[in-house]
C-alpha cells in the first residue's frame, strides 16, 4: 500500500472495479491518460472548481476544528 496518493490515477473499471491497479504510469495507456486529463482540466475550468487552488494552512485548521 502506498503512503501517498499519486498525482495521476487511471483505472480500467470493468477489469479492476476496486481500483487496485493504477494504469497512469503504464506507457500503453498514455493516450487515454492524456485524453481524460484534458477532460478533467476542461471540467475544472467550466465549473470553476475550487480544488484547483491550494488551501491555506490556516483555513484547513479552521475547517478541521469545526468538524470535531
Amino acid at each position: 500500500m502506498l503512503d501517498f496518493r499519486p498525482s495521476e490515477e487511471l483505472y480500467d473499471l470493468k477489469e479492476d472495479p476496486f481500483e487496485l491497479n493504477n494504469l497512469a504510469l503504464n506507457p500503453k495507456y498514455s493516450e487515454e491518460l492524456s485524453h481524460y486529463s484534458q477532460i478533467l482540466k476542461n471540467w475544472i475550468i467550466e465549473t470553476d472548481d475550487k480544488g484547483q487552488f491550494p488551501e491555506k494552512i490556516r483555513s484547513l485548521k479552521i475547517n478541521v476544528g469545526n468538524m470535531g
